[in-house]
């Protein structure tokens, strides 16, 4: 079950206006991230860190359709596709997080996430709300750059950029606990070359937590 969310998530704001917080369309919300309702097991062990959960845009869609709840994941979204498929025998509990929360750049989803970084101490701090309230976590997968950065961010640890992490096969560390390097779902093939490889490096992932191999860190 998600914990209650304080005030300091609910009412903060971007100091530059870049993006908006999805608690000033839905001040009630229960959720702190839509996806939790793909993969909502705070009980898990394992933290899917994406990117982001939408832009304006698009939540002022679901409002002009008439959506029963904006905070959601979409079934039919590429990347919402992808990651079902690729966790598919991952026997463990997982909660599917956003690297942004619920922090959404203001207008459409081009041009990627210009100004996130002026937000980073805040996401960082919901970050380790999510962590400390997920009693039986043992690994985080950031899934794009924007994860991969804010988690070593919260964690004031100096790493390698996601590009070079993917090369190995090998975790980084948060706090004692595995971080693993992988792909953003939506653009994985084009990043490691083949479906092939992406689903071999979830494989991996999968079975690293089962614990048949060990590595060195890789940051």
């Amino acid at each position: 079950m998600t914990p209650p969310i304080p005030d300091w998530i609910r009412d903060y704001r971007c100091p530059k206006g870049r993006f908006r917080n999805i608690y000033e369309y839905v001040p009630e919300e229960s959720r702190l991230y839509g996806t939790e309702s793909m993969f909502g097991d705070w009980d898990g062990e394992l933290l899917l860190l994406g990117q982001d959960f939408c832009c304006t845009d698009d939540v002022e869609r679901r409002i002009s359709e008439g959506r029963e709840r904006l905070f959601a994941h979409n079934p039919a979204m590429i990347t919402n596709r992808s990651l079902e498929l690729h966790t598919r025998g991952f026997d463990c509990g997982m909660l599917y997080a956003s690297a942004l929360a619920g922090m959404l750049k203001v207008g459409d989803s081009n041009s990627g996430l210009p100004g996130w970084s002026h937000m980073r101490e805040h996401l960082s701090e919901v970050l380790r709300f999510t962590i400390e309230h997920m009693p039986n976590l043992s690994a985080i997968a950031c899934m794009g750059s924007a994860a991969w950065d804010l988690c070593h961010h919260a964690d004031e640890r100096e790493h390698i950029p996601l590009s070079h992490a993917l090369k190995y096969r090998c975790p980084s560390r948060f706090d004692g606990l595995p971080v693993y390097a992988m792909p953003h779902p939506a653009r994985a093939s084009s990043v490691l070359g083949s479906k092939e490889r992406v689903q071999e490096r979830w494989d991996w992932m999968r079975t690293d937590l089962l614990g048949s191999s060990s590595h060195n860190a890789a940051a």
